[in-house]
């Protein structure tokens, strides 16, 4: 019983709780919008994460067992990028098991996705509790460098959860990869961290942009979007001064979306998130009533109820503006169904480009050093507009370059112009098999090229 903990407690010393929750324990003053405001101080957030332990504690019985493969979706963008690749690598042959949480049980379901959900036994309970109880004073004694630690510190102990879990899983059954499409999040960092314990190769599959504080990659195997992406993880790299013993692999964007065909009798699409400001976006949408220039809004999943609420109370009543039931409609949905985009600080400026529709760029958010975050602008995947008014009148005159910008989307993603786009997840199944086989390129069905990097190994696709 406590030779778990023992394990998980010097396991804790290479990668302590702050490195786990990886953004709260070392960029909370840079990114303060991450902070969840709905329960604050101690009392409610220990309520909290007592209801999230309780939550996994109460479920049925699963049926987890050993196979080739570990996918691990923790949120509905992560399983988005996931859902592909599952039947693909089931079509060549690998044993396959999907591992989510509670919340997305509904969504499986619906897709008929086989899976199986964290559940914790009592026995997990026990050396959880026992390892909070160990940590306690270390985790408070770093208070100080933690930007509203009050409102965070269940973060930390969380860590202590999915370590325990992912030991009792590794321990009951077998797998020889691990796929993971987050690389910042305590649970996706446990599941890396106790797999490596396991000698079980690990994979970070990139599921959205990505950012200066992210950590450095450190899976056995990172399988990104394109060369942008590295790009950003070498800065990252460089700046740790830490060796890199990954191997990178530029795959393209592994969501698919249909190509869509504009048609001026669509309304405009609006994307939102949670850095946007409701003062900015209400008064785009103000415009949009005294104009009538119709609107369809997307929330992002993680959209935070109060600011949904809000917007909707200030604007349901207006016909020409409609808001997208994410429980219904896709995203692919939501693209065939508007004229253009438009949008702040988001990947979505990407997908919807990937997808063959116009982007611009208007700054919904106070924070200076957001602006332009993905670099979308600056490379070309969108144009810059200041109100709807001016982005309307860019999206009718088309300013761009055509050219740049079909470069700049092949920087974002490895596989646009090529032979492979739209056929990531088969790229990434003859992937997975060339490193069954200890050869990257055994198979002969694409040509991998070394990209000079002097940080790691990557690998991009050469397309004859």
């Amino acid at each position: 019983m406590l030779n778990v903990v023992f394990k998980l407690l010097k396991r804790i010393g290479f990668s302590d709780e702050f490195d786990l929750a990886y953004l709260f324990g070392n960029y909370s003053h840079e990114l303060k919008h991450i902070t969840d405001e709905r329960f604050s101080g101690y009392v409610l957030r220990f309520l909290y994460y007592f209801a999230f332990i309780f939550k996994r504690l109460i479920r049925k019985s699963n049926n987890k067992k050993s196979s080739d493969i570990l996918f691990y979706a923790g949120t509905i963008n992560q399983l988005n990028s996931l859902d592909m690749l599952i039947d693909k690598v089931t079509e060549k042959g690998f044993t396959t098991n999907l591992c989510i949480e509670p919340n997305l049980i509904p969504e499986c379901d619906k897709r008929g996705l086989k899976y199986f959900v964290v559940k914790l036994s009592f026995l997990d309970l026990f050396n959880i509790l026992i390892l909070n109880f160990l940590r306690f004073i270390y985790i408070f004694q770093r208070k100080k460098n933690i930007y509203n630690f009050s409102n965070v510190v269940d973060k930390f102990f969380i860590a202590h959860v999915y370590l325990v879990y992912f030991e009792h899983l590794f321990r009951c059954c077998n797998f020889d990869f691990i796929v993971t499409s987050n690389d910042h999040n305590a649970s996706n960092r446990c599941l890396i961290d106790i797999a490596k314990s396991y000698q079980c190769k690990t994979f970070y599959l990139q599921h959205a942009s990505v950012s200066e504080y992210f950590p450095k990659l450190y899976t056995d195997y990172a399988l990104l979007d394109g060369y942008h992406a590295f790009k950003v993880y070498e800065k990252i790299i460089e700046k740790s001064k830490e060796k890199c013993t990954t191997k990178v692999f530029l795959i393209g964007q592994k969501k698919r979306f249909n190509h869509q065909i504009e048609t001026v009798n669509k309304p405009i699409g609006l994307a939102l998130n949670n850095l946007d400001s409701i003062t900015h976006v209400s008064e785009l949408l103000t415009t949009a009533r005294n104009e009538l220039i119709p609107i369809k809004i997307r929330f992002h999943p993680s959209q935070k109820k109060s600011f949904k609420n809000e917007l909707k109370s200030r604007f349901s009543e207006v016909s020409i503006i409609t808001f997208q039931d994410t429980q219904l409609e896709s995203l692919d949905d939501f693209f065939y169904s508007i004229r253009f985009l438009i949008a702040s600080d988001t990947n979505i400026h990407l997908e919807a480009s990937l997808a063959g529709l116009f982007c611009v760029y208007i700054k919904f958010n106070t924070l200076s050093e957001y602006y332009d975050y993905y670099g979308f602008v600056e490379n070309n995947i969108c144009i810059e507009a200041y109100n709807l008014l001016g982005a309307n009148e860019i999206y009718e005159s088309r300013i761009r370059d055509c050219e740049l910008r079909l470069f700049s989307l092949k920087q974002y993603s490895e596989t646009y112009g090529s032979k492979w786009f739209g056929k990531e997840a088969e790229l990434f199944t003859e992937v997975m098999l060339n490193i069954k086989e200890n050869n990257i390129n055994s198979r002969g069905v694409f040509k991998i090229k070394p990209k000079e990097s002097s940080v790691c190994e990557v690998y991009g696709i050469y397309d004859e």
